[in-house]
């Protein structure tokens, strides 16, 4: 994916694509962009990944020819149906708290859940955009923040013991506290003049966050793989940036 925005960039800066005018400098502009994400998460050993929507809205201003800022709100939700591992401690729990026969071996256990992650900040940006003349206009971007989140558990172990056959279903949930950490960011990205003062953008980004989540409920069996620290957030974003005419410089 990195490989294929840089060899764009390239096309572009050695004027392959047509020209076009170029920008107005010094204009506020508003922005509302939409996309999708997955986050990673350090602990993971099965490498599960919650994908989800992304949404930003912001406004920032236009400062020269190359440098540019906004401020952004950002909106994640994240959601994965997945089943998970059960450890031999989980499993020796679960059918001596649930089951009549607690020394049986012969017990089937599986573990359904739905996993929920739900994220909200605030991020400042700075971005570069290359001085060309080109319909396609390359730029690259960092940005820090503020990020409130939190992530949720909702699984049901199913559990049959063989010897007497018998099922029993076993509601686990998990729900971590709110998780308030700084966020960083970097991309690249390439905006498309549609109409005067009306811009196309497509950027990807990586972010990251600090800290660790801890878990605020418990019901039955802990499954402690949910509760840890995001690791990284990959986004494909595409939207619209309105430069505001007539408001700043001129």
């Amino acid at each position: 994916m990195i490989k294929k925005i840089l060899l764009v960039l390239f096309l572009v800066n050695v004027n392959i694509l047509p020209n076009v005018t170029a920008r107005e400098i010094g204009k506020d502009y508003i922005r509302g962009d939409i996309g999708y994400s997955f986050n990673k998460f350090v602990s993971d050993k099965n490498n599960n990944r919650l994908n989800g929507a992304n949404y930003e809205i912001g406004i920032g201003a236009t400062l020269s020819k190359k440098i540019r800022t906004d401020m952004v709100l950002q909106i994640n939700s994240s959601k994965k149906n997945a089943n998970k591992i059960i450890t031999a401690t989980d499993y020796n729990n679960i059918i001596t708290q649930y089951l009549d026969n607690p020394t049986s071996t012969n017990d089937s256990v599986q573990y359904n859940s739905k996993l929920k992650h739900k994220q909200i900040g605030v991020i400042f940006n700075i971005y570069y955009d290359f001085d060309t003349t080109n319909v396609v206009e390359p730029y690259v971007f960092g940005g820090l923040g503020y990020r409130r989140s939190s992530i949720e558990e909702n699984g049901t172990f199913l559990i049959t013991n063989k010897t007497t056959n018998k099922k029993e279903s076993v509601l686990n949930n998990i729900k971590s506290k709110n998780l308030n950490s700084l966020v960083y960011q970097i991309g690249a990205g390439l905006g498309y003049e549609i109409h005067k003062d009306v811009y196309l953008d497509l950027n990807y980004k990586w972010s990251n966050t600090t800290g660790t989540y801890k878990s605020k409920t418990t019901d039955k069996i802990t499954v402690s793989r949910t509760m840890n620290r995001p690791k990284s957030q990959h986004a494909i974003m595409i939207g619209i940036r309105i430069v505001l005419t007539g408001v700043g410089k001129s």
